[in-house]
């Protein structure tokens, strides 16, 4: 089952975008951006969803999906 944190893996890779690029993008760091990735911590604040979604030039509801919501 795809996790939310491993489908912004797979989309980031997927747009050659690195960890700590993605993370200047939505205002966040890259070991953040590791840890949402790894399943470490959960993507449960919906801004920084939203802002995530937008720089991999996904949908939000994608994320949700993703995330089995």
């Amino acid at each position: 089952m795809e996790t939310m944190g491993s489908y912004i893996k797979e989309i980031r890779l997927a747009r050659g975008v690195t960890q700590d690029s993605l993370a200047e993008m939505v205002g966040t760091t890259g070991a953040h951006i590791s840890q949402i990735e790894s399943g470490k911590i959960a993507l449960s604040n919906a801004e920084l969803r939203r802002r995530i979604a937008k720089a991999l030039a996904v949908r939000h509801i994608d994320l949700i999906v993703a995330a089995g919501e």
